[in-house]
């Protein structure tokens, strides 16, 4: 496990003084949300802050989910195609955060609607007997697959899920 922590007004990780995107006379990392799934992923932004500002943003978000798509088979509605560029910005010492805001399970495809829980059980998606059930855990599966992908790859993550 790896750890950021702050000690004399200097951030440092695993014992490293911190610089990367860090701006040590405001005490502040910056980062930029480079998009949905593959549907909207671009790092196009962050070469534009890099070039506009010399500094790279320290913090590159990523969400899994784009819960208002429709997708079949449903679990491609998860998509961690971007981990190649997630690792390439921890290896030049940048940190991850992917975001999930995922689609309503009860619908085969996805439902189109990641804010409309209207029809959803909550106690259906602890029970695979039901099809709600089966689909969220092969949501959660994917969500496993491409965490453990960067795991291997000795990528730190912070996780924000989003399920209203």
């Amino acid at each position: 496990m790896k750890t950021l922590l702050r000690k004399e007004d200097k951030w440092y990780f695993d014992n490293k003084y911190y610089t990367y995107g860090w701006a040590p006379e405001s005490k502040v990392l910056s980062g930029q949300f480079a998009g949905y799934s593959s549907d909207t992923f671009n790092i196009n932004q962050i070469n534009e802050i890099t070039q506009q500002t010399g500094q790279v943003p320290a913090i590159l978000d990523y969400d899994y989910a784009c819960g208002w798509n429709y997708k079949t088979p449903t679990q491609y509605i998860i998509d961690y195609s971007c981990s190649t560029s997630l690792r390439n910005h921890w290896n030049q010492g940048g940190l991850v955060t992917i975001n999930m805001h995922l689609a309503n399970p009860v619908s085969a495809n996805g439902g189109g609607g990641y804010k409309d829980r209207m029809n959803l059980r909550f106690i259906d998606l602890i029970n695979a007997n039901t099809e709600t059930g089966r689909r969220w855990q092969i949501f959660l599966d994917r969500i496993a697959e491409g965490l453990h992908e960067l795991q291997r790859a000795d990528v730190t993550v912070y996780v924000v899920h989003c399920m209203k």
